[in-house]
Formats: C-alpha cells, structure tokens, sequence
C-alpha cells in the first residue's frame, strides 16, 4: 500500500538547491544531537543502534549522528543532494548509507529504527497529509525508540505551513513519553547560507518535537 502526499516544492527545484555547493541550512541543531548521543549512551548494551534520517539533504545531521556510532541510513529526495551526502560522507571519513526516494511516496514497509529523524520535512508536505506522515513515523520507529521533528511552522513568503501544536498535541495523544517540546513565538534570521530572494526563506519560525515510543 502506497499513500501519495503533495510537496509543496517540486524535486526540480531541490535538484538545483543542492547542486549549488553554496547552498546550506547551517550547522545541525546541538540539542539534537546531545539527545541523540544521551540515548546512545543509554543503550549502551546495543553496539547496533539505528537512525534514519528522512530529506538527509547534505547530511548534515546524518553524518554528525553516524560519528556517535549510530547504523545510519540516510534518505534524500534529489539525486544532486545524495551526491552531496556521499560527498560529505567521504571527505569525513564517515560509513553511512544513501538512498535516493520520493518521500512524497509513503509505503507501509515493516523496518523500524532506534532513532527517527526528519529535519525541514514536514514543511515541505501539504498540511492535508502531516498525520500521514507523523503516522509514518511512529511506525519507522521502535518500541523504546525516539522520533525527533524539527519542522519550519512558518517561512517568510510562503506563510504558514505547520499547524501550531499539531505535532506536540499529536505525539501528546498518542501515548508517548515527550522528551523535549518547543515552539518558537516568533519570526528569527534563518541560519541557512543561501543567497535569498526577496527574503524567501530568510525568516522562519520553527518548532521541536521529541518523542519515545512507550510500546
């Protein structure tokens, strides 16, 4: 069974996104990765850990999370962008798996990972389909496992794109134990490198979400 999700932005324009080496979304979020690496420490019986990184992008995360010692796939809409995380991947000395998939494409395969994570996701699906793709989630991640959404509620010229508290209220009634919550009030700078236009993207407001999957 296959659900088809709308992207707000099509595969066209992330090809050239990130066949431009210029173009970044900054460093990874250091909260993330303390959680990701606190968790690793936790499981420490577990040499095998597993994180799947959805819209990889550059890798930057994905490369950051493989360095604590996770197994990592990391999944990446635009071909230009798989070649940036191989790349990336490479120059760092880093073991990780790449794979080119349509996220729009939402499949009901049975693998499940210690750590979920998608970063600057949400934003890019229609708000039709976020509890398809929160769904999805839940399902890729393991009993005890984490599931971590970082998400734009809004970006400067497209408005808002994530419902304020949608995600928290959803994880909130869905039995699981949340790790970390917050929701910034405010529009701030982004701290991607990207040659904007007409602030496209220059200002965003952003949102956290942390969850462990009880059972």
């Amino acid at each position: 069974m296959m659900t088809t999700l709308t992207s707000n932005r099509t595969k066209n324009r992330w090809e050239d996104f990130w066949n431009d080496v210029d173009n970044s979304y900054g460093a990874p979020n250091k909260k993330i990765l303390d959680i990701a690496q606190e968790y690793y420490q936790q499981q420490s019986s577990n040499n095998n850990l597993t994180t799947v990184d959805i819209a990889s992008g550059n890798g930057r995360y994905a490369i950051e999370i493989a360095k604590i010692g996770y197994v990592v796939d990391a999944i990446e809409y635009a071909d230009t962008g798989v070649e940036r995380i191989r790349n990336n991947a490479h120059n760092q000395w880093v073991v990780l798996s790449v794979s080119q998939w349509d996220f729009t494409q939402l499949c009901d395969e049975e693998r499940q990972y210690d750590l979920v994570l998608s970063s600057w996701l949400l934003e890019e699906i229609d708000m039709s389909h976020h509890a398809d793709v929160i769904r999805w989630y839940q399902r890729r991640t393991k009993p005890g496992g984490l599931t971590i959404i970082k998400y734009c509620l809004e970006i400067s010229g497209r408005w808002q794109l994530v419902e304020d508290d949608f995600v928290h209220t959803f994880y909130e009634n869905d039995d699981r134990e949340i790790i970390n919550y917050r929701e910034k009030k405010e529009m701030k700078p982004s701290n991607a490198t990207i040659d904007f236009d007409d602030t496209y993207d220059a200002m965003i407001r952003t949102g956290t979400v942390i969850a462990k999957k009880i059972r």
